[in-house]
């Protein structure tokens, strides 16, 4: 459980990090 906690939090930061590098890009562009 430990294990798949580790895992999929990441991903998540992940993905949301991706977003915000997008919408600055965004900004900028």
């Amino acid at each position: 459980m430990n294990s798949h906690f580790s895992i999929h939090i990441p991903l998540f930061v992940s993905t949301i990090d991706f977003k915000n590098i997008f919408v600055t890009l965004r900004l900028f562009l």
